[in-house]
């Protein structure tokens, strides 16, 4: 087939050049040359390499000896530039016997291989039922009409490849950003330059959610793996940067700082879970954290045994501070004292149902009661001894009784219902009843003067009495 072709091409040629110029050729064996004029040579049909057909057209009229050429045997090839002549030179165009074409490809496995760049001019378009299209400085691959993949320039000239979110606006667009890092963004975001779902920099650092990664690997967010393993090298080392390290060996995996041991974790005693801190410049003593059925937690590099403990949590959810708990023991116990700094302390009491000002005025709130061997009360600076003092304002009985009559209750004293709405100190109530115990001795002392000044006169007159009686027996003997 090819050299039918080769064969028509050259009786065209023939033909046309007899038409034109008239008998202006000649053969000479191998190659026929036609020309315009006996001195200039404008096309040679020539045997070359393997016996392959050539067709051969000078490069320029000033030069008789290089050519473009057009080789076929099995295959048609196209050479520019005085190429052609030896079997490793590349073709421009090659047409291979499966009608597959090759531009600067020699093995076109396609039917159109391009071995270099496409360029369309003047919106050009490459058309199928889907469409290449190229407008201004937007490349678009569409489909159905509808806008498809985008290659353009974005924000700072960084070269951008949009991917459309499917809805029905057909506006939104994922996108993947390049210049010298290179941005992927989902979701129609990625339009202002710190906005990214992966960023990968020139260093080759890789940020998840930033475009600053200053590692290997930075997430600004969560890490999430499921049904995954994280895989440390042979060595047993994650190398976090020249100076930290995450290290395992045996049952233990410890992070590192400077080649100092840091945070620690292993099995403990009874195959407990434990977690070391160290403590700085604790000689290498360590805080821990054991857990397994409970969890357990002490400071200060103190020794764990059964009766050492800062923190203990029993699984069924007692709690022990400063000692070990379980199951029979309360929801709370505490082993040494407890201190409240500027918090109050409610036991059995909605603290939404105390009024204000007593929340204002007390720290404890108890319903219930409160039993205990003994009850003391503070250094307080108010007391009942003034009533002792001279110009004590000591009400009469009278008064006292006065006032009894109007208001039921004794001078000074709350009421029923200021106790019930408010209640009382219990230090305030035993400066009142002192008071009153000291108003009642003042009227104690003062009813006793009256009582010795009585018998007194009951003395005299028991006397005076007795002359009487002396004076009427010696009147009437």
């Amino acid at each position: 087939m090819k050299k039918l072709v080769f064969f028509i091409v050259i009786a065209f040629v023939s033909q046309m050049l007899q038409f034109v110029y008239g008998q202006n050729y000649r053969i000479l064996g191998n190659p026929i040359e036609f020309g315009i004029n006996s001195d200039f040579i404008g096309l040679q049909m020539r045997l070359v390499n393997a016996n392959d057909y050539a067709l051969y057209f000078p490069i320029s009229t000033s030069s008789n000896n290089k050519w473009n050429r057009i080789i076929a045997k099995n295959q048609i090839a196209f050479f520019t530039g005085d190429r052609g002549l030896n079997d490793t030179d590349q073709p421009d165009v090659i047409i291979t016997t499966q009608g597959n074409v090759g531009i600067g490809c020699m093995t076109p496995s396609e039917k159109l291989i391009v071995g270099g760049n496409l360029r369309l001019e003047n919106n050009g378009k490459i058309m199928s039922n889907d469409e290449l299209e190229f407008t201004g400085n937007i490349f678009s691959l569409n489909a159905g009409g509808v806008k498809g993949l985008q290659f353009k320039k974005g924000f700072n000239n960084d070269f951008t490849l949009f991917f459309p979110v499917s809805d029905a606006t057909n506006s939104r667009w994922n996108r993947i950003i390049a210049a010298n890092n290179l941005s992927f963004t989902a979701g129609n975001r990625g339009t202002t330059k710190n906005e990214t779902d992966l960023f990968i920099h020139t260093s080759g650092n890789v940020g998840i959610g930033t475009t600053s990664p200053s590692e290997k690997l930075t997430v600004s967010g969560n890490l999430k793996l499921d049904n995954g393993k994280v895989i440390i090298n042979n060595k047993g080392e994650l190398r976090i940067n020249s100076f930290n390290e995450m290290e395992t060996y045996g049952d233990s995996l410890s992070f590192n700082i400077k080649g100092t041991k840091g945070l620690q974790m292993k099995l403990g005693r009874n195959n407990d879970f434990t977690m070391f801190f160290p403590i700085s410049n604790g000689g290498g003593r360590l805080n821990r954290i054991i857990a397994k059925d409970n969890l357990s937690i002490s400071a200060g590099g103190r020794s764990m045994n059964d009766e050492n403990t800062d923190l203990h949590l029993h699984s069924s959810g007692n709690m022990g501070i400063g000692t070990y708990v379980n199951a029979n023991s309360e929801k709370l116990t505490l082993k040494g004292n407890l201190k409240l700094d500027n918090g109050k302390l409610f036991i059995n009491i909605n603290p939404n149902n105390i009024k204000a000002i007593l929340k204002n005025k007390y720290s404890a709130f108890i319903t219930g009661g409160v039993l205990s061997e003994d009850y003391a009360i503070g250094p307080q600076s108010t007391w009942a001894d003034h009533v002792f003092k001279p110009g004590y304002n000591l009400q009469s009985l009278n008064e006292i009784e006065d006032y009894i009559k109007v208001n039921n209750h004794l001078p000074d004293m709350p009421s029923a219902t200021e106790v019930q709405e408010n209640g009382y100190t219990l230090h305030d109530m035993n400066v009142k009843l002192l008071q009153k115990v000291e108003e009642l001795t003042l009227y104690s002392i003062e009813q006793n003067k009256k009582i010795e000044r009585l018998e007194s006169v009951v003395k005299s007159y028991k006397t005076l009495m007795e002359k009487v009686n002396q004076l009427e027996s010696r009147i009437n003997p």
